[in-house]
């Protein structure tokens, strides 16, 4: 991946932002990539050396770093940032985990996140990551997980919304149990998983077409209907299909209600893939949203 730097910041964090050491271990897949979208994985090695990105876009990453190291060090335990491994499908797969708590046997990630990860839900991917350190912990040791726990520090936590909004986080931090795989259900799925990845390994070679991602992996919202009056910005209400917001436009006694489709946004594609530029799918979207 190359870097660039088009806001002309300070060396020092040009350099801790390229100075990047995570190190997922000799191994075919980590967890991180396996729990990924696999037409994402296959396009970052295909275009690994076109890769750029500016250095102003990982500042949040970097002080996720930075308080994870903080942490990392602090913490005396016996059972932390371990990377272990296990053979599925010919494959060597790999992940570190943060922390065990062996007061309650429970599995701890450190996540530095936005507040409104936990206020709409956290996605998925945490659930499938921290459950997937969990089957290699069983693999690899005779340590029993009870439960899996995500630390929250919010990286825009606001004191005053607190305050006066009790929906809101309370304070900067928050621990989050989530639910707990059978082991059976944790090795079905890493399993699936391995497939699909190989799976898409094979196409690139063969120059055929990925599997695309779907809505969910794309972090896409469902499209909306949205009642709208003129002169107005906020809609008047949002409906799921066009025959609901039909059938209320039409039940409208002002007679100047009309229908604002608004389309579900691919957040993960527009924001945070590294690949969007070379991805089929998205540039598909792109052109046929033009």
């Amino acid at each position: 991946m190359e870097y660039t730097n088009d806001l002309n910041l300070p060396q020092p964090i040009v350099d801790a932002v390229k100075n990047d050491k995570y190190d997922p271990g000799n191994s075919d897949i980590s967890i991180t990539s396996l729990i990924d979208p696999t037409q994402k994985v296959a396009l970052e090695k295909k275009h690994k050396d076109e890769i750029t990105k500016d250095v102003s876009d990982e500042i949040y990453v970097l002080m996720g770093k930075t308080i994870h190291d903080i942490l990392e060090k602090s913490d005396t335990s016996l059972f932390k940032e371990q990377r272990l491994y296990t053979v599925v499908n010919d494959w060597l797969i790999s992940g570190q985990f943060d922390r065990i708590n062996i007061n309650d046997n429970s599995l701890q990630d450190y996540k530095i996140s936005s507040v409104w990860e936990y206020i709409h839900g956290i996605k998925e991917e945490r659930v499938q990551q921290l459950n997937c350190y969990a089957q290699l912990i069983r693999e690899n040791t005779d340590i029993r997980i009870d439960k899996l726990e995500i630390i929250f520090i919010f990286r825009d936590w606001s004191k005053s919304k607190a305050k006066y909004d009790k929906s809101y986080p309370q304070h900067q931090i928050a621990v989050l149990e989530v639910p707990l795989w059978y082991e059976e259900h944790a090795k079905s799925f890493i399993e699936l998983k391995v497939t699909q990845h190989q799976n898409a390994q094979k196409s690139l070679r063969s120059n055929e077409s990925l599997k695309e991602c779907t809505d969910e992996e794309r972090w896409k919202d469902p499209t909306k209907h949205a009642l709208m009056k003129p002169g107005r910005k906020k809609a008047i209400k949002l409906y799921d299909t066009a025959e609901e917001a039909e059938e209320a436009r039409k039940g409208d006694k002002s007679l100047e209600a009309y229908i604002e489709t608004r389309n579900g946004r691919p957040k993960r594609c527009e924001d945070y893939c590294n690949v969007s530029t070379f991805c089929p799918q998205y540039q598909n979207d792109k052109t046929g949203a033009n």
